[in-house]
């Protein structure tokens, strides 16, 4: 079986992605990704040994703006792109993430009568998914509450990787840095980091260096968030990582999230 995924822009979009395709893959299913070049999904991609087709991407604003003009140019390319993958690949199905990267894909699928099946992962749904919702073969959605979206919306729940599960071990401690007789906390903004958080947690570690040497900390910055947190970060008992690809070890060694 040929799958085409089509996924990107945050975590909460590429590692539900990422889930199933380790699923297919077990099952023998031969799979392409689309998505954004230079990107988080383009890594995890290749790291899984998927081949990448890449399509420059840009979100559009709310509000008008002349940088939509850009980003509409680019939707266009990008469905040109994907179509091109489509009729190469031939998959038998589009599995699609909702968010703006995986909008052309379902476009150019749609137009060329392919099955899409497009995941929700939100409470709320997206623009995309609302705006497909009624043309793709299923919505999969990750909880009832978002079952008032029009077409055919099946409650599947959320695809987890196995790996997030881990027992305690110390050698997570070590990979990491940490100290394994201490408590741990573990922060993380999302897959992109927040800077705002990050400052925040550098002023915890500040304090608890002083008022709670029992804690430490291990923060996700985000890779764009890694070089300015690591400058400004003084204190032993905060350990700073860009990103974290098995984010289970990370969950295994904490105490509090």
């Amino acid at each position: 079986m040929r799958v085409l995924i089509a996924a990107g822009g945050t975590g909460g979009h590429v590692f539900p992605a990422v889930a199933v395709a380790e699923k297919l893959i077990e099952q023998g299913c031969e799979l392409n990704w689309v998505g954004r070049p230079q990107s988080l999904e383009e890594h995890e991609s290749w790291r899984l040994g998927i081949p990448f087709v890449s399509m420059p991407l840009r979100g559009f604003k709310r509000k008008w703006s002349l940088s939509n003009l850009s980003a509409l140019t680019m939707f266009f390319q990008g469905r040109r792109l994907v179509k091109e993958t489509l009729e190469a690949f031939c998959p038998h199905i589009l599995f699609a993430l909702g968010s703006y990267v995986s909008a052309p894909a379902i476009s150019a699928a749609i137009a060329m009568k392919f099955p899409v099946i497009v995941h929700e992962q939100n409470a709320i749904p997206g623009l995309v998914v609302r705006f497909f919702a009624k043309k793709v073969n299923v919505v999969a959605l990750t909880q009832p509450l978002q079952s008032t979206l029009s077409g055919n919306c099946e409650v599947v729940g959320l695809p987890l990787r196995p790996g997030i599960c881990l027992s305690r071990e110390e050698a997570h401690y070590l990979e990491f840095g940490l100290n394994p007789s201490k408590k741990t906390l573990f922060v993380f903004g999302g897959s992109q980091g927040a800077l705002q958080i990050c400052y925040a947690t550098l002023d915890l570690a500040r304090f608890w260096e002083q008022q709670r040497p029992e804690w430490q900390i291990l923060l996700q910055t985000g890779r764009r968030n890694f070089e300015e947190i690591g400058r400004a970060s003084d204190t032993a008992n905060l350990v700073a990582v860009p990103h974290l690809d098995e984010i289970g070890k990370a969950y295994a060694c904490a105490d509090v999230i």
